[in-house]
């Protein structure tokens, strides 16, 4: 995990954040965080999940199921779909969801259930920011 903390926002073209706290707090552009007007159904099953996770496998499974391997032993719950997998490659089947195409109305359904979301090269990036969000006092 990287120790580097950010001093000076000046040093960046521009610095948004998301949280209206944070803004305030180290004196930043806030932008509320865009999000789909959506009619959701408001009686999904879906159980929450800390981190979402949908893309293709592409040449980066290992480093998606390192990723899913971490944080579920820092107690994340996680909602992993992973596409275009070979059978014999599909770890944690019965909690990853291998090769199954959602709906976007899923998609959407499922983004609202997570506290985070990652989709491809924002992986990283994304369980950084929970990690990190997840131990501040």
């Amino acid at each position: 995990m990287c120790d580097t903390k950010i001093n000076d926002f000046n040093d960046f073209d521009l610095s948004i954040s998301y949280d209206k706290v944070d803004a305030q707090k180290y004196n930043i552009l806030y932008h509320p965080t865009p999000y789909s007007l959506y009619p959701f159904d408001q009686k999904n099953n879906l159980q929450p999940s800390d981190v979402y996770f949908v893309g293709r496998a592409k040449n980066r499974l290992d480093e998606i199921i390192e990723s899913y391997e971490k944080l579920t032993d820092m107690g994340f719950s996680c909602d992993f779909h992973i596409t275009d997998v070979d059978p014999k490659d599909q770890k944690y089947s019965k909690d990853i969801h291998y090769n199954c195409r959602l709906t976007y109305e899923e998609n959407l359904e499922r983004i609202k259930n997570s506290q985070t979301i990652s989709t491809s090269g924002l992986m990283y990036f994304i369980i950084f920011l929970s990690v990190s969000t997840r131990f501040e006092t």
